[in-house]
């Protein structure tokens, strides 16, 4: 393994975005497209415009393929996008679990030593949840 020290706002992360890199290239598809409720299908229509550049540059960074989520939510009409969702990648969080970092644009992160619904390829290594919320979206970017 191959880690690096990554500071993300509040926290201190190790992260192998090679180890991650080639355990994305292994997922044959995201959430959205395994669970396949109306909210993530219009999700996947819209996910490559969904994302700000700044989200999509920081998931490259750990390693992510931002298409590969492990999990959206929607809390209203199924036709609208979701509000939260989250990726995992290889590494740990050594400290800041409990703070928030806002990209533009109000998009909120939350890192944690946590693997909900976590992909089977990951196996047993060491995971890190980077989770999403978007509490005001505006599609017209």
């Amino acid at each position: 393994m191959s880690e690096s020290l990554i500071q993300l706002g509040p926290w201190r992360i190790w992260c192998d975005a090679d180890c991650t890199r080639d355990i994305y290239a292994r997922i044959a598809s995201g959430g959205p497209e395994e669970y396949g409720c109306a909210g993530c299908h219009k999700f996947v229509e819209m996910r490559d415009a969904f994302y700000p550049p700044e989200m999509k540059d920081l998931l490259a960074n750990f390693g992510i393929d931002f298409r590969k989520e492990a999990e959206i939510v929607t809390y209203a009409d199924p036709g609208q996008p979701p509000l939260e969702g989250w990726y995992h990648f290889v590494g740990r969080v050594e400290k800041g679990e409990e703070d928030l970092y806002y990209l533009p644009g109000d998009f909120q992160l939350d890192v944690s030593n946590c693997a909900a619904l976590l992909q089977p390829e990951f196996g047993s290594l060491s995971v890190v949840k980077l989770e999403w919320r978007w509490p005001i979206m505006d599609l017209r970017r």
